[in-house]
């Protein structure tokens, strides 16, 4: 579907400033050391002997953590694109048990057998108020935003309608709707934007223009997110707002469901050639004016513009009246 060699949740997700990300490998290798502590460390003796037994595992330890750094900047949501190691790591530490079994005395083995397994659970145990309160903050964010957005969108938008969503999970799954993700992962229209131009004012612009063309109902979005959309009351309209009080998991402690109206025309009049044009790739195409019928009435004035690349500057529009000298008056 995509015409490249890997997933397409790939392709939204990755990215890095640099070529190899010292800070992703630190964290990751910092969340296996606090998931146990003694399982980790045991990991030192269990490495030659899981590697002559089976050298897929250690390569796989390894190879994961190697390429995370390369793929990206940072952790995600707990290491989570290292959280399939866990459970290699627990074999590889319970081979670094028997290697050390297999050479103390045999009459020390009963009770350093049972002292480790004590540590390895008090090390277990150590760790598990925090995940367990970690797991709790993470379903309540969860529920309170996603669910909720989700069950909502069900309840009060069309079944055809078209949602754009920053956070794709619950909602996609409980509203029912037809999705547009604005990261990516179902799509692949948004890849340019994620990938290739730069965070904050720039990649708001280029989301902006994407969706200019898909023309979603309506959007389920972070306003942060999307400042200069979310803010632009002719083109979205908020009508339910989710919050939370805490941030662990969620991308942001406010959501906000609008509806959308986007002032783009697919196909209208044209005059021949073109009223204005500024340099190649903007052109004044035509306008509509309305005279005032009586003095002091407001004067209506429409401009269909057409970019035929992506702006890269900024520009302000702006209208002069002139009288018949060429004299501005307004």
């Amino acid at each position: 579907t995509t015409g490249k060699p890997l997933p397409n949740t790939f392709y939204a997700k990755a990215g890095t400033e640099k070529i190899f990300s010292v800070r992703t490998l630190q964290e990751s290798i910092r969340l296996h050391w606090q998931d146990n502590y003694l399982a980790f460390l045991l990991l030192i003796p269990g490495i030659i002997p899981t590697w002559r037994r089976c050298r897929l595992i250690v390569a796989w330890i390894l190879i994961l953590l190697i390429l995370t750094a390369f793929t990206v900047d940072f952790v995600w949501h707990h290491g989570r694109y290292t959280l399939p190691l866990a459970p290699f790591m627990m074999i590889t530490a319970a081979i670094g048990v028997q290697w050390i079994m297999e050479h103390i005395p045999a009459r020390a083995r009963p009770w350093l057998g049972a002292a480790i397994v004590l540590l390895f659970v008090l090390s277990g145990a150590l760790r598990l108020p925090r995940w367990a309160t970690q797991l709790g903050q993470n379903s309540y964010e969860i529920l309170a935003m996603d669910v909720a957005m989700g069950n909502w969108l069900a309840q009060n938008t069309p079944p055809d309608a078209l949602i754009a969503v920053d956070d794709i999970g619950a909602i996609c799954y409980l509203s029912g709707r037809e999705i547009f993700d604005l990261n990516g992962l179902i799509s692949p229209e948004m890849w340019p934007v994620i990938r290739e131009e730069s965070q904050g004012h720039l990649k708001s612009e280029a989301a902006t223009r994407i969706m200019s063309t898909v023309q979603p109902d309506y959007l389920a979005v972070f306003p942060l997110w999307h400042w200069e959309l979310a803010n632009n009351s002719q083109v979205a309209k908020p009508i339910e707002r989710f919050q939370v009080d805490s941030r662990s998991i969620i991308g942001d402690q406010e959501a906000i469901i609008y509806e959308t109206q986007w002032p783009y025309l697919e196909a209208f009049a044209v005059l021949e050639p073109p009223f204005a044009e500024l340099g190649q790739d903007i052109h004044l195409l035509n306008y509509e004016f309305t005279p005032p019928a009586d003095a002091g009435d407001l004067i209506y004035l429409t401009l269909y513009w057409q970019n035929e690349q992506p702006v890269t500057e900024r520009y302000d529009v702006f209208v002069h009246i002139l009288n018949p000298d060429n004299e501005i008056v307004a």
